[in-house]
């Protein structure tokens, strides 16, 4: 597999490819002004009150969803949703104020 990212303007696109570059995965960093309304909608429907600090758009096998991250008074949201508007998922974040951690580890079998 292959990984390719580019900048155009000010869209940030990454990408994944395999051996015969075929797109397997794509993701978009979307402005949260640029958030489809339909998911905006959706988010808010089930968090009121919820400030969007930050969003993707992510397409695998060609279906798109959208990750959106946000805040609801202290506490901050991470929201997956189908570019349809459905709300695939909600985590919380477990302390309060406390920033999301993501952690990817390779480990290689040496020979």
């Amino acid at each position: 597999m292959y990984e390719a990212g580019l900048v155009v303007g000010e869209r940030d696109i990454q990408a994944a490819l395999d051996v015969d570059g075929a797109l397997l995965e794509n993701k978009e960093v979307l402005g949260v002004e640029a958030l489809p309304a339909t998911v905006a909608e959706a988010v808010r429907g089930k968090l009121p009150g919820i400030v969007f600090t930050g969003a993707e758009k992510l397409t695998l096998g060609g279906k798109a969803r959208c990750d959106i991250r946000g805040v609801v008074g202290k506490r901050k949201f991470q929201v997956k949703v189908s570019e349809e508007g459905s709300v695939v998922r909600i985590k919380k974040d477990r302390k309060r104020g406390s920033a999301a951690l993501s952690v990817r580890l390779q480990v290689t079998r040496a020979r």
